[in-house]
């Protein structure tokens, strides 16, 4: 894997920023093929600046440390506060971080799993954005999180107008009480992700999945917990 350079930035511990997409990196628990170089991570996003930490095969080492800040962890469902150790899949066994932010060819991750200190990494490798990821051809989902409101168009204040109880399949929910949508549109408002979903009864189900209601979501809470999301595996 090519050298990735990062820079790192400290946030206050209680804040987490939105979510904006997912940075595909193999060399997590060895999954690249070959031998995996190391993540150099700087101090801004420059290649001039200061090291102070390293991404590797088992997790992130700070720099003068003399353990690991963390190791990588699996969650397939991304928790509603992903932290930096913590890791998704994109696809199918394809390992994942989480992107804060994105910007000048930088993307934005967290290098512990507190979530304290933040860092750019230099856009090499696959990058998906939200919106693909949310609103493209995926089994998408609305999480347990989700407090259940449809909206009639999306809004950049709080609240938004025309906002009712979403109507569901009425079938017994599953463990994760996941409701599985379909988008058809999508919009940025003041930098917040608003879906336009078809709520379905069920897929991956012996019949084609039957249009139980529609409107507008956020992809997010006021928060910034999440409240879409994707099946990496599928069906």
């Amino acid at each position: 894997m090519p050298l990735v350079m990062v820079s790192i930035l400290a946030v206050q511990t209680f804040s987490v920023p939105v979510l904006v997409g997912l940075w595909d990196f193999p060399g997590i628990m060895g999954d690249a093929a070959g031998p995996v170089d190391l993540v150099t991570v700087h101090l801004n996003p420059s290649m001039s600046a200061a090291v102070v930490a390293h991404l590797d095969k088992e997790g992130i080492s700070l720099a003068g440390a003399a353990t690991r800040s963390c190791r990588w962890i699996r969650d397939l469902d991304l928790p509603a506060s992903p932290r930096g150790c913590i890791f998704t899949e994109s696809g199918y066994e394809i390992p994942s971080l989480a992107v804060f932010d994105r910007q000048g060819g930088w993307l934005r991750i967290a290098l512990d799993d507190r979530a304290t200190r933040y860092g750019w990494v230099q856009e090499r490798g696959q990058f998906h954005a939200l919106a693909d990821l949310l609103a493209g051809n995926r089994s998408t989902y609305l999480m347990a999180a989700w407090d259940r409101t449809l909206y009639e168009s999306p809004s950049s204040g709080a609240p938004a107008l025309g906002r009712r109880t979403a109507r569901t399949s009425g079938k017994p929910p599953n463990a994760n009480a996941e409701v599985p949508y379909r988008a058809i549109g999508h919009v940025f408002m003041q930098g917040r992700l608003w879906l336009h979903v078809e709520i379905l009864d069920e897929v991956c189900g012996g019949q084609d999945p039957r249009v139980i209601d529609t409107g507008w979501v956020p992809a997010q809470s006021p928060v910034g917990a999440q409240w879409a999301w994707f099946w990496s595996r599928g069906c």
